[in-house]
């Protein structure tokens, strides 16, 4: 009976069956995706990681962005009580080259502090975590591969230990394989981990510059320190971090805990805001659907008025008429909620493969995903059979008798009710829309932001150490030792066709992040050092940019050796520092490495030009403080920066062609066009414009089925009335007229009703809740048009079908 009775209740109508299938799969699936999503970014973790507490400790900076920390900082933290969390730390990877059975290949690499794997993943798949010696004594060089790395190369990993590679022309013994769902964090893939001490050699491949002592990489910023809890959630572990860092904050700048495993809280923060609103949309989403649903069981309720009175008069019990009732309802409810798993279940997949920070956040969070969807199912399910009881027993409860045909007509308070719920539907579907278009028009707006250079013309060409590594030094007063290869590299890239100039640097848009050093003013008002970004870089840099130079001038020397005495800042550096004063000609110490044992690496320079920011990472990035200095010894990872129309593939070959013979060791490691790259920083963005046009139509669908489903319940009911009038002389316009009307009332109402929800729109805005969106009244009121337009048109529909009702075949019926 039940098969028999589900088969003829969705096939008795399949639009409508079809219609309210599609509405309860996407309620269901967009808020459980919704929630799920809101559960993973309020943990920060990442695959193959324990379900613990996280946060993430760095240098607070201007906006509340996160700055790398020393290695000496991260130890005071270690050594201090706090509350019960467990530290660790973990830096930025970097690009290195790995020789292994006679072969290279390319590796992204992390240092990491020891008992990093004990804490934060499960058991290693083999071998051992790095020691408390291995991690600061210098020289100890061991690693741990990821767990697909040790397969491909050694078939397992217990046949990678004690097995050697060699890194950067360095021989590192395997120690470790790491768990096989752990692949990194902070977004960032990771193949291979290395103690703390061994990040700076490797960056200085095998050796470091004459006179710096061995020591050095405790002072350089490159670590986050990242904390564990089991007792806190991220959120409160953050909290209760956020109460004993400040303590730790004496003549260096400040450090802050954010919630998760993150280097861009500002970024999380913003986006923790946008599912807590997804979430509030996703379950308005889920009601509205649910009362969608209800109005398409009242709309299908005429057809079976006449069959449920003639089963009563024949004598069926109420118990069996209620189970056949809502046999079809379950029916359509079990059919929503399988749409609802494929509709989630392909979302998850779709976002966690998006690569970097989202992707891993996502695959990571598996089990948010099914916490989710259960507590929707039973939400949702408990709602919407819920709404299919008011059908059924109004059926029931009807003691009229029996006739044929289904051209009884409600009461006006039915009508009036249809009428309401059908206006909120549509006022939310302005909302949404609304949303959307502010959504779109922030996108269109962004595209417009100037990048601070100009990337439609500029390419990369990246060089770095070959297999064997290169080793020089430098000594105070002496020549730069690659100063002529620099200037004969770039006169081969200036003679090229197409190349209008070329420069050197050490950094260049979309790749890894700066060096940092730490800064301090020399004056009367110095305050404590603050941790800025650094780039070096050829004369000419800023021209082959395209970046304006706001005052003072570009650095002139052409020596390319010795100490720094003169340096660039961006404007935002230079309005931290001098807000209401003038930057130029300001002096300021340059500490490289500092701390109880280690030599003070110190340069006092003067400030001689300010340019206008640039976003290095692209459109949705934010500047960063830096200052631009000229290139000096020791950077063997220079990027050559070309202005121009010449092809990449040209400027790769000359450059590989030159790299050799004059600098020896050097090899070009990759090349790309910036346009190309700052096309997919917007990627992103792009998503939550797709992601909220996909809301708003789904919305709309909502709003049609909905309005559809309420006038062809009016139709049903008023078959007799249509008829009476249609006798009297109506005309078939006269009858498409009053559907019209009605549909045109609650699309006119909805507007109106609408208005509240600009004002709520407007404020949003202006506080940054949403992120980067704008306001526009002109925008709102042509949206809102639209939507009016939209649900007259509709009406169509219905109203065709009342027009085309026959006065014979429904009179003969009564």
């Amino acid at each position: 009976m039940i098969l028999r009775e589900a088969r003829r209740f969705l096939r008795s109508s399949p639009l409508l069956s079809l219609s309210g299938i599609m509405v309860l799969a996407l309620g269901i699936g967009a808020s459980a995706l919704a929630l799920a999503l809101l559960l993973a970014f309020s943990t920060m973790g990442y695959p193959g990681m324990r379900t613990l507490g996280y946060a993430t400790i760095a240098e607070e900076v201007e906006g509340g962005g996160s700055m790398r920390i020393a290695w000496r900082r991260f130890e005071e933290l270690r050594a201090s009580p706090m509350q019960g969390a467990a530290l660790a730390a973990y830096s930025k990877p970097a690009s290195v080259t790995m020789e292994v059975h006679g072969e290279s290949r390319p590796l992204k690499l992390a240092a990491i502090s020891s008992g990093f794997f004990s804490i934060f993943t499960p058991r290693l798949a083999a071998g051992r975590d790095f020691s408390s010696v291995e991690e600061g004594q210098a020289g100890s060089h061991v690693v741990i591969l990821s767990h697909s790395l040790a397969v491909k190369l050694f078939q397992s990993p217990e046949n990678a230990l004690n097995r050697f590679v060699r890194i950067e022309g360095l021989p590192f013994e395997v120690v470790g394989v790491a768990p096989s769902g752990f692949h990194g964090m902070f977004g960032d893939s990771v193949e291979a981990w290395v103690p703390a001490n061994c990040e700076i050699p490797l960056i200085f491949q095998a050796s470091l510059p004459k006179g710096v002592p061995p020591d050095i990489w405790k002072a350089v910023a490159s670590f986050y320190g990242v904390a564990a809890s089991r007792q806190a959630s991220s959120k409160g572990l953050a909290a209760e971090l956020a109460h004993s860092l400040p303590l730790h904050a004496t003549t260096e700048a400040t450090l802050h805990a954010s919630q998760g495993l993150t280097t861009d809280p500002v970024r999380d923060a913003k986006l923790r805001k946008w599912l807590r609103l997804g979430l509030l949309l996703a379950l308005v989403f889920t009601i509205v659907s649910s009362l969608n649903y209800g109005l398409l069981l009242l709309a299908r309720t005429p057809r079976y008025a006449e069959e449920i009175r003639l089963k009563k008069a024949l004598g069926a019990g109420s118990r069996r008429l209620m189970m056949e009732l809502m046999i079809g309802p379950a029916a359509m409810v079990g059919a929503g909620v399988f749409g609802a798993c494929l509709f989630c279940a392909g979302g998850w997949m779709l976002l966690s493969r998006m690569p970097g920070f989202y992707g891993q956040l996502v695959q990571g969070s598996w089990h948010a995903a099914f916490l989710a969807f259960g507590v929707q199912v039973l939400f949702a399910c408990g709602l919407t059979m819920m709404i299919a009881l008011l059908p059924a027993l109004g059926l029931l409860r009807d003691d009229g008798a029996p006739r044929m045909g289904y051209t009884s007509t409600t009461t006006r308070r039915t009508g009036f009710l249809l009428q309401i719920t059908v206006t909120l539907q549509i006022v939310f579907c302005i909302g949404t829309w609304i949303l959307a278009g502010m959504i779109v028009s922030s996108l269109l707006s962004l595209m417009r932001e100037p990048l601070g250079y100009d990337a439609s013309h500029l390419s990369v060409v990246a060089i770095g150490p070959g297999p064997n590594g290169v080793q020089f030094s430098t000594a105070l007063g002496q020549s730069f030792p690659t100063a002529t290869a620099i200037d004969s590299l770039l006169e081969q890239v200036d003679a090229l066709p197409g190349v209008r100039s070329a420069s050197l640097a050490s950094d260049a848009p979309f790749e890894e992040g700066m060096s940092t050093v730490a800064l301090q003013r020399l004056d009367h008002t110095s305050g404590s050092p603050q941790t800025v970004n650094d780039m070096t870089l050829t004369p000419g840099y800023f021209h082959t940019m395209g970046t304006r130079i706001i005052r003072g001038r570009d650095l002139s020397s052409r020596t390319l050796t010795g100490n720094v005495n003169e340096i660039v800042l961006n404007a935002s550096l230079a309005r931290e520092l001098w807000s209401k004063q003038d930057p130029l000609h300001r002096s300021v110490r340059l500490t490289y490495a500092a701390g109880s044992g280690i030599p003070s690496f110190s340069e006092v320079a003067t400030v001689v030009g300010v340019v206008e920011d640039m976003r290095m990472s692209g459109f949705m990035g934010s500047p960063e403080p830096t200052i631009f200095m000229l290139l000096k010894g020791g950077d063997a990872t220079p990027r050559v920066i070309v202005n121009g129309s010449e092809s990449i593939r040209s400027l790769q070959a000359v450059v590989s062609r030159q790299v050799p013979g004059l600098m020896p060791g050097l090899v070009v490691r990759s090349a790309y066009r910036v346009e190309d790259q700052a096309r997919a920083s917007l990627h992103p963005e792009k998503v939550r414009v797709t992601s909220a046009l996909a809301g708003a139509l789904l919305m709309a669908l909502l709003a049609c089925i909905g309005l559809y489903g309420s006038l062809a319940y009016y139709v049903g009911t008023r078959r007799r009335e249509l008829a009476v009038r249609i006798c009297f002389g109506a005309t078939p316009w006269r009858i498409r007229k009053i559907i019209l009307e009605r549909a045109a009332g609650c699309a006119v109402s909805a507007g109106i009703l609408s208005a509240p929800l600009w004002l709520i729109l407007a404020k949003l805005s202006s506080n940054d809740y949403l992120g980067r969106i704008s306001w526009s009244t002109g925008h709102a009121v042509l949206i809102t048009l639209a939507c009016i337009v939209v649900a007259v048109l509709v009406s169509l529909v219905p109203a065709t079908a009342a027009a085309a009702v026959s006065p014979s075949e429904v009179l003969k019926e009564q």
